[in-house]
């Protein structure tokens, strides 16, 4: 993977807060991107302690959140128009474009999607 970049889905974060030395790895050396949707996802697991929760904010104060701007949002409407994604899908999907970013996931829905450089990871 060529870059310095990377944006993590949701499930990457899942998996990386687990200790997936997987996922550990393709972040060596990588500026880290996340959707304000993932941080949202994560942070509303049902059934986390307030311990978890601010481990997990901490953890989110590593990589850069980016907010749900105007192209990003005409982006999700058009990837949803087109695909059958679940509108959290669909807005990080448009977040990846947007910004040119390769996207870290266990998730082959993304693959599919055209402008989306989907870089899948094995669980």
């Amino acid at each position: 993977m060529n870059g310095n970049k990377l944006l993590l889905d949701t499930n990457a974060l899942i998996y990386l807060d687990k200790g997936s030395e997987t996922v550990a790895r393709f972040m060596v050396d990588k500026l880290i991107y996340l959707s304000v949707i993932s941080e949202i996802e994560l942070l509303s697991i049902p059934g986390l302690s307030e311990a978890k929760v601010h481990q997990l904010e901490q953890m989110l104060g590593w990589f850069k959140i980016v907010d749900l701007e105007p192209a990003i949002k005409r982006t999700a409407i058009d990837v949803r128009r087109h695909k059958k994604l679940k509108l959290p899908d669909a807005i990080i999907a448009a977040t990846a474009i947007e910004y040119n970013l390769p996207l870290l996931t266990a998730d082959r829905t993304f693959a599919k999607i055209e402008g989306v450089n989907s870089v899948i990871f094995e669980v």
